[in-house]
């Protein structure tokens, strides 16, 4: 996992035998990588990092970057990728909320569902991957706490009418789905549903 590296280039080391292509395929914010050994420099896909080998990454921009402040914060995940809540180092704690009950710093996060977050400190933190709608086959009858862009509120309530409301929460305060149109990536939203 190369989250907690910055963006730019670094020198790693490797525990196993690994090709720089399964590297590349399991981690999308790596752009190139190279290891230098007996006078030349190995670069493709196919070629292998032995165990007890150094190289380096050169990491890239965040597809997207999320901004947290300090204090609570509604959010979800940006990306399609389930993502460790050591990804949010600064968070005093994260609560996602799941058939109707509060669940305490979870091991990991899922995209489509929401979690609240209080952090310590005013932060940004770079994703990578592709960002995903909401999945509105997630919405059960009360409350839901879920993530995923919504282009118009509008067409999501009269495609289900079982929805009632929609809030989402910005600089300490609820917001009602009168007052804004759409949801970016990255927030959270509560859904109230008969």
């Amino acid at each position: 996992n190369f989250d907690t590296y910055p963006k730019g280039w670094s020198l790693l080391g490797n525990s196993k035998e690994i090709t720089i292509k399964e590297i590349k395929d399991k981690n999308p914010e790596i752009k190139y990588i190279y290891q230098y050994r007996q006078n030349s420099w190995y670069k493709n896909d196919n070629d292998i990092i032995n165990s007890g080998d150094g190289y380096w990454i050169y990491k890239k921009e965040p597809d997207f970057n999320q901004s947290i402040n300090i204090g609570w914060n509604l959010l979800s995940l940006p990306v399609n990728k389930v993502t460790s809540i050591e990804k949010y180092q600064n968070a005093d704690l994260i609560y996602t909320f799941e058939n109707g009950e509060y669940i305490k710093n979870p091991a990991i996060l899922k995209p489509y569902i929401g979690f609240w977050l209080q952090s310590n400190v005013n932060q940004t933190i770079g994703f990578y991957g592709t960002n995903y709608e909401l999945n509105s086959s997630l919405i059960k009858s009360g409350w839901n706490l879920l993530g995923g862009k919504i282009s118009s509120i509008k067409d999501l309530k009269s495609n289900d009418d079982r929805i009632e409301k929609v809030y989402i929460f910005q600089n300490g305060n609820y917001i009602s789905d009168d007052l804004f149109e759409k949801v970016d990536a990255g927030v959270g939203i509560w859904i109230f549903a008969n």
